[in-house]
């Protein structure tokens, strides 16, 4: 059974009841409902349980190397939402100050020096690195 309506607002003002939504045994399937609902949950929250939950159901779950590839080519390029953006002053000083203080633990220092090592940097690299240091 396929239920059609013609006439469709998406205003959240003249929504006196449920979505009517579109489509057959799998309402999810069509876009339109999609974005019925979007708009519907928008602003809406989960509960600091429902995380918990969520959390505790996602906890130890191991990707496939295809599934890891696909997410990381989500966010990559103009599909970043950072794309082509730069932090403000003001951004870079919270980042800032939110390390001052902080130092990573001696297991961490350990494994990046293990990747750094037998790798050659090149003179300009040394001179910034030794600049850096002196300011």
């Amino acid at each position: 059974m396929i239920l059609i309506k013609t006439e469709i607002s998406l205003n959240k003002t003249d929504r006196p009841g449920p979505p009517v939504l579109l489509g057959d045994l799998n309402p999810m399937k069509n876009p339109l409902n999609k974005l019925k609902l979007s708009i519907i949950n928008q602003g809406r929250t989960h509960s600091s349980e429902t995380k918990e939950k969520i959390r505790q159901k996602s906890f130890g779950r191991i990707m496939s190397e295809d599934t890891k590839k696909k997410k990381s080519e989500s966010v990559k390029g103009i599909k970043n939402p950072m794309y082509g953006k730069k932090q403000t002053e003001i951004t870079k000083k919270k980042i800032s100050n939110t390390k001052i203080g902080v130092s990573n633990s001696e297991e961490h220092n350990k494994s990046i020096s293990k990747s750094k090592k037998g790798k050659k940097q090149s003179e300009e690299h040394k001179k910034n690195r030794a600049n850096a240091l002196k300011r």
